[in-house]
């Protein structure tokens, strides 16, 4: 049985509900669902963490699992490298198409 704790603006994705439903259970959840829960929360559309955050619902558990596992809680290195790939190459390919001659 799936829990859905809100009607949100746009639905979310598999890995949102997923995060969700484990967030509504917390802290009362076991060991293996937090490892899960810690490994997928870095990875969560802003989208859905934004809704989530907004959620009255589950607000309070999403800041206190924040707050509890901050140090747990990265940014994946190759996610970061990706952006600041992007950032460099879309004003380098902007110079060299505007560049005359």
């Amino acid at each position: 049985m799936t829990t859905h704790y809100s009607s949100y603006s746009r639905p979310l994705s598999d890995m949102g509900l997923k995060a969700e439903l484990l967030l509504g259970r917390y802290p009362s959840i076991s060991e293996r669902e937090l490892d899960e829960l810690v490994e997928i929360f870095p990875r969560l559309p802003i989208l859905d963490l934004a809704l989530m955050t907004t959620d009255d619902r589950i607000s309070a558990k999403v800041a206190e699992f924040r707050k509890a596992h901050r140090a747990k809680l990265t940014t994946p290195k190759a996610a970061l490298i990706a952006l600041i790939g992007i950032f460099l190459l879309v004003p380098a390919v902007t110079i060299a198409l505007a560049w005359p001659g």
